[in-house]
């Protein structure tokens, strides 16, 4: 009798499984590290970049108030009004937003006359997200990582004074009470910067040696509080360049916690970086009106 061939398919058994070679180990090794040096290094760099990339966008809103207050007063933000009066920051608050901390700020007021609560109310606007502070506020105000641009520092011209040659200066009182200033305007416009609104700096990330936060000595006083020029104007140009680093002594200059630049609003409303290394010359061109 013939049998019937079976349908089943027989498969040679598997042979034993290899293991890793040392080749293999190599490799694993290899790609563990580039993901490693990927991690460390690309990350970081990506990290840096955003950053600065919101500091950029805080100045541009900053700057879009500065635009929206000249539209309407038909000149720039002052410094301050007179001393010990409100600031720029103050002044701009209104047009950063409907919606802001300071509405009931008194400009006629003196800042150590404004309530407490309001003197220490932060304005996210204000700050470089790069820059780590211990505090947004000290016990007098809030401060802020941001300065006008008051000039070029040369001693003819007072940088915290009426006649200091650069953008947002001290402002000019036309009617005053006693402690109440009624009436006030601003001395520079936008019409009077000589050099052309692309070639006029207005506002720049401050240099605070780390460690320094909120001492009114290093220029980190409360951004609003118009007692003290250093905490919210700043000058750039020979004697005064831009920090080398956040470790670099204070000296009423610009500097910021962006490796090797610092970043400034440009009067066209345009936000430019300088690299730390930018002449001194060049630097006090761009800080004054040219006049």
């Amino acid at each position: 009798m013939n049998r019937v061939p079976s349908s089943r398919t027989h498969h040679a058994r598997p042979g034993p499984r290899r293991g890793f070679s040392r080749l293999d180990l190599v490799v694993v090794v290899l790609l563990g590290v580039t993901l490693l040096g990927f991690v460390l290094v690309f990350l970081p760099r990506q990290r840096g970049h955003g950053l600065r990339v919101q500091c950029m966008n805080n100045l541009r809103q900053i700057g879009e108030g500065i635009q929206a207050f000249h539209g309407e007063r038909e000149f720039l933000p002052p410094a301050r009004i007179a001393d010990g009066y409100a600031t720029w920051a103050v002044l701009l608050a209104p047009y950063a937003g409907r919606e802001h901390p300071l509405q009931t700020w008194d400009a006629a007021k003196r800042f150590v006359d404004q309530d407490v609560k309001v003197r220490r109310a932060a304005m996210l606007i204000f700050f470089c997200p790069a820059r780590t502070r211990p505090a947004a506020a000290g016990p007098d105000g809030a401060m802020g990582d941001f300065a006008g641009v008051a000039g070029n520092g040369d001693p003819k011209h007072d940088w915290t004074g009426p006649n200091a040659n650069g953008a947002l200066i001290l402002g000019e009182v036309l009617e005053r009470h006693d402690d109440r200033i009624k009436k006030w305007r601003g001395r520079v416009t936008l019409q009077s910067l000589k050099r052309g609104l692309g070639y006029t700096l207005l506002v720049g990330e401050k240099h605070v040696p780390d460690g320094r936060f909120g001492e009114v000595v290093h220029g980190d006083g409360s951004l609003y509080d118009g007692r003290h020029p250093a905490s919210f104007s700043r000058v750039g140009g020979p004697g005064f360049d831009l920090a080398s680093s956040p470790t670099a002594p204070f000296n009423s200059n610009f500097g910021s916690a962006h490796p090797g630049r610092c970043q400034f609003l440009v009067a066209d409303g345009s936000v430019r970086t300088l690299a730390i290394d930018t002449s001194a010359d060049v630097l006090g061109e761009l800080t004054t009106r040219g006049d």
